[in-house]
Protein backbone atom coordinates (compact mmCIF):
# COMPACT_ATOMS: atom_id res chain seq x y z
CA UNK A 1 0.00 0.00 0.00
CA UNK A 2 1.21 3.47 -0.87
CA UNK A 3 0.50 5.94 1.96
CA UNK A 4 -1.39 9.14 1.19
CA UNK A 5 1.27 11.26 2.89
CA UNK A 6 5.03 10.75 3.04
CA UNK A 7 7.08 10.25 6.17
CA UNK A 8 9.07 13.37 5.25
CA UNK A 9 5.88 15.46 5.11
CA UNK A 10 4.86 14.14 8.52
CA UNK A 11 8.30 14.71 10.04
CA UNK A 12 8.28 18.26 8.67
CA UNK A 13 4.82 18.92 10.13
CA UNK A 14 5.98 17.60 13.50
CA UNK A 15 9.35 19.41 13.35
CA UNK A 16 10.85 15.98 13.91
CA UNK A 17 14.43 15.54 12.72
CA UNK A 18 14.73 11.74 12.62
CA UNK A 19 13.07 11.02 9.25
CA UNK A 20 14.30 7.40 9.47
CA UNK A 21 12.20 6.61 12.55
CA UNK A 22 10.18 3.47 11.69
CA UNK A 23 7.27 4.81 13.74
CA UNK A 24 6.73 7.48 11.05
CA UNK A 25 6.10 4.71 8.50
CA UNK A 26 3.70 2.96 10.84
CA UNK A 27 1.74 6.15 11.47
CA UNK A 28 1.36 7.20 7.82
CA UNK A 29 0.41 3.64 6.81
CA UNK A 30 -2.17 3.51 9.61
CA UNK A 31 -3.66 6.85 8.59
CA UNK A 32 -4.05 5.71 4.98
CA UNK A 33 -5.58 2.40 6.04
CA UNK A 34 -8.03 4.12 8.39
CA UNK A 35 -9.11 6.55 5.65
CA UNK A 36 -9.68 3.72 3.17
CA UNK A 37 -11.66 1.76 5.76
CA UNK A 38 -13.75 4.78 6.79
CA UNK A 39 -14.61 5.52 3.15
CA UNK A 40 -15.24 1.87 2.30
CA UNK A 41 -12.56 1.85 -0.37
CA UNK A 42 -11.20 -1.43 -1.67
CA UNK A 43 -8.49 0.28 -3.74
CA UNK A 44 -6.35 3.28 -2.78
CA UNK A 45 -6.89 6.68 -4.35
CA UNK A 46 -4.78 7.17 -7.45
CA UNK A 47 -4.07 10.01 -7.84
CA UNK A 48 -4.53 11.16 -4.26
CA UNK A 49 -6.98 14.08 -4.01
CA UNK A 50 -5.65 17.12 -2.08
CA UNK A 51 -8.39 16.76 0.56
CA UNK A 52 -7.38 13.15 1.26
CA UNK A 53 -3.73 14.21 1.48
CA UNK A 54 -4.64 16.94 4.01
CA UNK A 55 -6.74 14.55 6.08
CA UNK A 56 -3.98 11.93 5.98
CA UNK A 57 -1.40 14.44 7.22
CA UNK A 58 -3.60 15.75 10.02
CA UNK A 59 -4.67 12.24 11.04
CA UNK A 60 -1.03 11.12 11.00
CA UNK A 61 -0.16 13.93 13.41
CA UNK A 62 -3.06 12.85 15.65
CA UNK A 63 -1.90 9.22 15.59
CA UNK A 64 1.69 10.29 16.32
CA UNK A 65 0.60 12.25 19.38
CA UNK A 66 -1.98 9.72 20.60
CA UNK A 67 0.43 7.81 22.91
CA UNK A 68 1.08 11.06 24.80
CA UNK A 69 -2.58 11.28 25.76
CA UNK A 70 -2.86 8.75 28.56
CA UNK A 71 -6.52 8.12 29.42
CA UNK A 72 -7.56 10.64 26.77
CA UNK A 73 -5.98 13.64 28.49
CA UNK A 74 -3.12 15.45 26.77
CA UNK A 75 -2.34 17.79 29.63
CA UNK A 76 -3.55 20.68 31.69
CA UNK A 77 -4.10 24.28 30.67
CA UNK A 78 -5.45 27.41 32.31
CA UNK A 79 -8.98 26.12 31.75
CA UNK A 80 -8.42 22.55 32.92
CA UNK A 81 -7.73 19.21 31.23
CA UNK A 82 -7.11 19.16 27.49
CA UNK A 83 -8.88 16.07 26.15
CA UNK A 84 -8.32 14.06 22.99
CA UNK A 85 -11.22 12.95 20.80
CA UNK A 86 -12.26 9.35 21.33
CA UNK A 87 -12.77 8.73 17.62
CA UNK A 88 -10.02 10.46 15.70
CA UNK A 89 -11.62 9.90 12.29
CA UNK A 90 -14.96 11.41 13.32
CA UNK A 91 -13.39 14.87 13.19
CA UNK A 92 -12.62 14.35 9.50
CA UNK A 93 -15.99 12.89 8.55
CA UNK A 94 -17.24 16.03 6.76
CA UNK A 95 -14.09 16.10 4.62
CA UNK A 96 -14.34 12.39 3.78
CA UNK A 97 -18.05 12.25 2.84
CA UNK A 98 -17.44 13.09 -0.84
CA UNK A 99 -15.06 10.12 -1.05
CA UNK A 100 -17.36 7.44 0.39
CA UNK A 101 -17.76 4.38 -1.79
CA UNK A 102 -21.56 3.96 -2.12
CA UNK A 103 -21.21 0.18 -2.41
CA UNK A 104 -18.76 -0.54 0.41
CA UNK A 105 -18.88 2.64 2.45
CA UNK A 106 -21.50 4.18 4.64
CA UNK A 107 -24.17 4.06 1.96
CA UNK A 108 -23.83 7.64 0.82
CA UNK A 109 -24.84 7.76 -2.81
Amino acid sequence: MVPYVSTIELATQLSYRNVDDPRLVTVVDSASELIDDWCGRTAPFDPVPPTIKNVALSLSVDLWKQPDATFGIMGMSETGAVRVARDLLARYDASLIPFYDPVNGWGVA
